[in-house]
């Protein structure tokens, strides 16, 4: 906590620190040799154009298929490639991991840590967690890289292995499971047996919090019927790799002890302070079923703000309520440049740049554009977000929303953010457990929208609502 303390309070000097060294370390490699090869903050700004996802992706592909990882980087080894997620730009980006990328996630996940166990005080020094973690499959490129999810990737690394006897589920388990369905009742079962010592539940998303208790809602009798005849039922969990580990751990957490049904999360872990996961942006709509899984006396933390590019904020305000969470950037993990979404509200000398740090606004709203430690520069990630305050000179934002997830019909935008207020302001008093949309031109009626709900409890489980453009 202090480390980031002292950053932020030179976060300015920070940012241009983080970037000379991004110059000096990767200037050999072809993209900035390209350039020019800038080593200020001055030439860089002039030389290098800025990009997005689509520029670069040759390069990426190159790298992936051969190994030339002097393309976009120096002296950094690639460990592998991540696909990201897709929640930033709807579609999959392969993007490369190295130990410099590691080493300051680290470094920004310990001082995160440092503000939730302030606020949240955990009991033990190795706090086991349930984690609703899940690893997949990986694959070789034809350069003999890795290629995985970056969560996969993470969970089968030498670093989280160190970290596996905090988890609630045997590693071995969390490594064999590939099936959600499958690993997510392991997980329940794992946590329901050792309900005594979990100190927290964390999952990447809170629409995977949802989910997970839903099932647990649905299957409750059968995971009671299982703990009570310390087994794991082949109905539920059909790969041995996951069924074996998990029994290992009932036979010894369940011996000489009679297993109940409790009820509700506190009750069924009432050592747990906290629920942990993302909560902003695509996860928003879930907060109300986490606040019913949760209740009163089990606070809802929001994550940290990450990307497929690297870790940008961290939450410095755990206690916050998760419709509130905000960021404060990390001013070394990667070089930060903004875009003013309003450009008319740019003082005349600052029109047409990119505006750092001390430039910003409070209440006002900026593109992100990042230049990495691991290949990327000036590069838009498609995030918009809206300044709130500033931690000494670090920027504290919250997420408003991605740019490429719009809906259109007539030159008009209608965000991500805009669309989940339609939904749950016009569902209640239903309860929804998902929605998807899409504009509709193949009817001879005039151009509208069609939203998709997923409604828990309803009759056939679907509905949809279509609004017109006027």
């Amino acid at each position: 906590m202090e480390d980031f303390e002292a950053v932020c309070k030179n976060a300015v000097q920070a940012q241009e620190e983080a970037l000379v060294q991004i110059l000096q370390r990767n200037g050999s490699c072809h993209y900035l040799q390209r350039f020019g090869q800038p080593l200020c903050l001055k030439s860089f700004k002039a030389q290098l154009p800025i990009i997005s996802y689509d520029n670069i992706s040759p390069e990426l592909q190159q790298i992936a298929d051969h190994g030339t990882s002097h393309l976009l980087l120096g002296c950094d080894p690639i460990l592998y490639f991540s696909f990201s997620s897709g929640t930033s730009s709807g579609k999959h980006k392969i993007l490369p991991q190295t130990n410099c990328g590691y080493s300051l996630l680290a470094r920004a996940y310990a001082s995160s840590n440092a503000y939730r166990d302030e606020i949240f005080p955990l009991e033990s020094t190795k706090p086991i967690g349930l984690h609703f973690v899940y690893s997949g499959e990986q694959y070789r490129a034809k350069s003999g890289l890795l290629l995985g999810a970056g969560s996969t990737n993470y969970y089968k690394s030498e670093a989280y292995n160190q970290e596996a006897e905090t988890l609630a589920t045997p590693y071995e388990a969390l490594l064999a499971g590939s099936d959600w369905q499958q690993t997510t009742y392991c997980h329940l079962l794992c946590g329901l047996v050792q309900r005594h010592k979990i100190e927290f539940i964390h999952a990447a998303f809170a629409y995977t919090l949802s989910e997970a208790f839903r099932l647990l809602e649905s299957d409750w009798k059968i995971l009671c019927e299982d703990i009570s005849a310390r087994r794991v039922s082949e109905s539920k969990v059909k790969d041995e790799k996951l069924r074996v580990p998990v029994l290992k751990l009932m036979e010894r957490e369940l011996r000489g002890t009679e297993s109940r049904w409790s009820g509700l999360l506190p009750l069924l872990w009432p050592r747990a302070k906290y629920v942990h996961t993302v909560v902003t942006g695509a996860m928003e709509p879930y907060i109300p079923v986490l606040k019913k899984y949760a209740g009163d006396k089990l606070a809802i933390v929001g994550f940290n703000y990450s990307a497929s590019e690297g870790y940008l904020g961290i939450n410095m305000r755990p206690a916050t309520p998760p419709e509130e969470v905000v960021f404060t950037l990390i001013p070394y993990t990667m070089f930060f440049k903004f875009i003013p979404v309003d450009p008319e509200e740019v003082p005349d000398h600052q029109k047409g740049e990119t505006l750092g740090f001390k430039d910003l606004q409070v209440g006002k709203q900026y593109e992100l554009v990042v230049t990495t430690f691991e290949g990327l520069y000036r590069y838009r990630i498609g995030d918009v977000v809206k300044v709130t305050g500033f931690h000494h000179e670090s920027p504290i934002v919250a997420f408003s929303y991605r740019k490429n997830a719009v809906l259109s019909i007539n030159v008009e935008k209608v965000d991500e953010q805009e669309l989940q207020k339609v939904v749950m302001g016009s569902a209640s008093p239903l309860e929804i457990a998902n929605f998807t949309s899409c504009a509709d031109f193949t009817t001879k009626e005039r151009p509208h929208y069609v939203i998709y709900w997923e409604l828990k409890n309803d009759g056939d489980n679907s509905r949809h609502e279509e609004l017109r453009d006027s």
